[in-house]
């Protein structure tokens, strides 16, 4: 039975490496580093403890569980980050990221150099169980230490994909609620192994991380959830009713939406990284030395006023481009207009003010 839960090992661990490399084809989404990293921690700790269970002697056993921590200390981490990008929509600060991988690097660290040291296991004893090796020890300090750190990382997940899955009313089809039962799982299968529940003293954590395989399959294939994060981002950018326009430092045409198209129809995609000031209309728009400005277009054969209003993207104190937002202020130009005529003449006798006032004076 054990033979067959190492084959078992074997294809998620498999599934997880096909999750590592679709993520990095999503490299424009902002989920997709930490998760592919993760996939990759994960596949490596699996594939180490399938090699684990079929292991010939103790020396194999041993190589094996070198293997599994080159994978293993990274999954929390990753995990966290992970979380943190889904919920803040932003990437976790440099310093913050360092200080969290500390915990991993050592971690693994430790492990590699366990029998000068024993931090991770003070003693290990393989047991044979049905013509397998299957591994016993004494935990060291450290192993206990890292435990602490990554049920840190996974409650922090729980309650950041709870909270999705909250926003989404408790949808069952909803990213936020198979990444909850995902991080869930793990936890469970590897709280049961650490009370010494499990059969065998068996390691029901790749276990646990098979039914994560399966949840993020659900949760990347079918409800795209390395896609979600671009797609909104594409349909409020083009579908939101002000137009706009991204230029780089040169001046060349970076992307703008359907609305900015509509108020300049010689938009199209090929102009995408050419000088906007070989048209007339994109010279005329940048020679405005204000950064907000009116302009008179023919539109649909008719004369419509747009205001626009320039700001510029910095990254690090550097510009790195500007925005021109436009907006339609024909009908506010037509009520102005139209006050004003209104204002011009004498409610009653439809007499135009500057006339009526001239031939009260004569």
């Amino acid at each position: 039975m054990i033979g067959y839960m190492a084959a078992l090992l074997f294809v998620f661990a498999t599934a997880f490496f096909i999750f590592f490399l679709y993520s990095l084809s999503k490299q424009r989404n902002a989920l997709s580093a930490p998760f592919s990293i993760m996939c990759l921690a994960a596949a490596i700790y699996i594939t180490g403890y399938g090699l684990e269970l079929l292991s010939p002697d103790k020396n194999s056993l041993l190589f094996s569980l070198k293997i599994e921590y080159l994978g293993i200390p990274y999954m929390p981490a990753f995990w966290l980050f992970f979380a943190y990008k889904f919920h803040f929509k932003k990437k976790v600060p440099f310093s913050t990221a360092l200080v969290f991988l500390i915990i991993p690097v050592l971690t693994m660290f430790f492990a590699l150099t366990n029998e000068f040291h024993g931090l991770i296991y003070k003693e290990i004893l393989p047991k044979p169980v049905n013509g397998y090796l299957i591994l016993h020890f004494t935990k060291g300090i450290w192993y206990n230490i890292y435990i602490l750190y990554s049920y840190i990382a996974q409650i922090f997940g729980l309650i950041v994909f709870y909270n999705s899955w909250k926003s989404n009313r408790f949808k069952i089809n909803s990213p936020g609620f198979m990444l909850f039962l995902a991080s869930l799982s793990t936890g469970v299968f590897n709280l049961i192994y650490l009370l010494g529940l499990s059969p065998y003293n068996l390691d029901l954590t790749p276990f646990g991380l098979c039914i994560s395989a399966t949840l993020l399959y659900i949760a990347i294939f079918k409800l795209n959830l390395l896609e979600l994060t671009e797609f909104v981002k594409d349909i409020a950018f083009m579908e939101i009713a002000e137009g706009i326009i991204v230029l780089d430092t040169a001046n060349r045409l970076i992307d703008f939406n359907h609305a900015a198209q509509n108020v300049f129809p010689w938009l199209n995609k090929n102009l995408i990284g050419t000088e906007f000031s070989r048209n007339e209309e994109g010279a005329m728009l940048l020679s405005k030395k204000t950064n907000i400005f009116e302009l008179e277009v023919l539109y649909d054969d008719t004369i419509k006023f747009f205001e626009f209003k320039k700001i510029f993207i910095e990254e690090k104190n550097k510009i790195i481009g500007k925005v021109f937002f436009i907006q339609d202020v024909t009908q506010q130009k037509q009520l102005i207009e139209n006050l004003n005529n209104i204002a011009s003449y004498d409610y009653l006798t439809k007499i135009k003010l500057k006339y009526y006032n001239c031939i009260t004076h004569l």
